[in-house]
C-alpha cells in the first residue's frame, strides 16, 4: 500500500479554489461566514493577557484569598444587590443555553453547507434539527455535569490553600497544592505544610 501525502492536499487545494472562487460569489461567502459563526458561537478561544507589575507580598495575597469572604459579607449586607446579581445569573446561564443551541444546529449548518458546496441557511436548519438538537443536548448535559464537578472541587481547594496559608506567613507554601492539584493528586497535598 502506498500512502501519498501530497495528493489529498493538492485535491483539497483544489477542491477550496473551486468552492470559493469559480465563480466567486459573495452572497456564498456571506451565508457560509455566517453559519460559520454560528456554529462557533461557543467555542472558547481565549488569549491571556501578560500582567506584570510587582507584588506588594502578603497584603495583595490577603486581598486575594479573602475576596470570597468580603463578597459574602457584602452580599449578605445588601440583600437588594445579592438579588439583582442572582438574576443576572439567571439570564446568563439562559442566555448560555440558547446560544448552545443555535451553535449545535449551526454546526450542522456550516457542515452542510462546506460538503455540498452551497450557501443556505434555512434548508440545513430545518433538515438538521434532529441532529443539531441531539447535539445540543449533549453539550449541555456534558457541561452541567462539569459544572457540578468543578465548584465543589474549586471550594474544596479554597478551603485547603485558606488553612494552609492561615497556618503559615509563607506565600510560597501555597504553590504546592494546586501544582498538586494540577496533576491530579491533591488528596497527597491535602495536608498543611
Amino acid at each position: 500500500m502506498v500512502i501519498h501525502y501530497i495528493e489529498p492536499l493538492s485535491r483539497g487545494y483544489h477542491r477550496m479554489k473551486r468552492a470559493l472562487f469559480q465563480p466567486f460569489d459573495l452572497r456564498k461567502w456571506f451565508v457560509v461566514g455566517f453559519t460559520a459563526f454560528l456554529a462557533g458561537l461557543t467555542d472558547c478561544h481565549g488569549g491571556s493577557g501578560g500582567g506584570g507589575g510587582r507584588s506588594r507580598g502578603r497584603a495583595e495575597l490577603d486581598d486575594v484569598l479573602y475576596f470570597p469572604l468580603r463578597a459574602q459579607e457584602w452580599l449578605l449586607d445588601h440583600p437588594y444587590w445579592f438579588a439583582l446579581i442572582l438574576f443576572g445569573v439567571a439570564v446568563l446561564f439562559v442566555l448560555a443555553t440558547l446560544l448552545t443551541w443555535i451553535s449545535s444546529r449551526g454546526k450542522f449548518m456550516f457542515l452542510d453547507n462546506v460538503v455540498h458546496d452551497r450557501a443556505q441557511v434555512a434548508t440545513p436548519w430545518y433538515d438538521f434539527r434532529v441532529q443539531g438538537n441531539s447535539l445540543f443536548l449533549w453539550s449541555f448535559t456534558v457541561g452541567i455535569l462539569f459544572l457540578a464537578a468543578i465548584i465543589p472541587y474549586l471550594v474544596f481547594s479554597y478551603s485547603v490553600i485558606m488553612q494552609i496559608y492561615e497556618q503559615t506567613w509563607e506565600p510560597a507554601a501555597l504553590i504546592a497544592p494546586p501544582l498538586c492539584w494540577d496533576l491530579g493528586s491533591s488528596p497527597l497535598c491535602a495536608s498543611p505544610l
